[in-house]
């Protein structure tokens, strides 16, 4: 998978993995987070709940991970490693959403 703008790499623990925001990425963070509409779904990532921080990370991950029914290691974090993805996390909606 090549490096797209907007991509944000992150280390958990001896892996590198990368974040990536798509259109499919978007849908299912507002389905998982049950939030419909830009707006609310503004307001509910300015507010997170640390198990928020999950469903993001696994929903960046997705689009990047091998076609093979790998699932997102988000699960298996700690809230060290979430808290350590969020700048990261961050920057890909920055990025995203940034208007010149």
């Amino acid at each position: 998978m090549s490096f797209q703008p907007g991509d944000q790499q992150i280390r958990l623990g001896r892996r590198v993995y990368t974040l990536r925001l798509t259109l499919g990425a978007l849908a299912e963070i507002s389905h998982r987070l049950s939030v419909f509409g830009p707006d609310v779904l503004r307001q509910r990532l300015r507010s997170l709940q640390p198990e928020d921080g999950y469903v993001l990370l696994e929903c960046l991950m997705r689009p990047c991970l091998p076609l093979t029914g790998a699932r997102p290691p988000a699960a298996d974090l700690s809230k060290a490693d979430i808290v350590s993805a969020l700048p990261a996390i961050c920057a890909v909606f920055e990025a995203a959403f940034a208007h010149d």
